[in-house]
């Protein structure tokens, strides 16, 4: 039985995983298990959830490092190109657009 959490967070970020990714992915793990005929879907399910996990990780990773730097957390990569633009002496507020 698959936890729903499980298959929500396969359907939320399974579109930013490249398809190229998990075909390849699916693919050495069909080799390694013996080219078995008939589980390309397993292997396809395995494959999305073992690329959701390293980005899980690496998302993770990214955040406590941001933390330990004393940076936003939150901040996304544009916001830290803008406030990069801006003259120090005019930094953006979190609400400025």
């Amino acid at each position: 039985m698959k936890n729903k959490n499980t298959t929500a967070s396969t359907a939320l970020f399974s579109e930013t995983i490249p398809h190229r990714l998990v075909a390849e992915r699916a693919y050495a793990i069909w080799a390694a298990s013996g080219q078995p005929v008939g589980r390309d879907y397993d292997h396809w399910v395995e494959a999305e959830q073992q690329l959701l996990a390293t980005r899980a990780e690496e998302e993770s990773e990214n955040l406590a490092a941001r933390i330990a730097h004393g940076g936003d957390p939150f901040a996304t990569d544009i916001d830290r190109a803008l406030d990069a633009m801006a003259p120090t002496s005019q930094q953006r507020s979190a609400t400025s657009l």
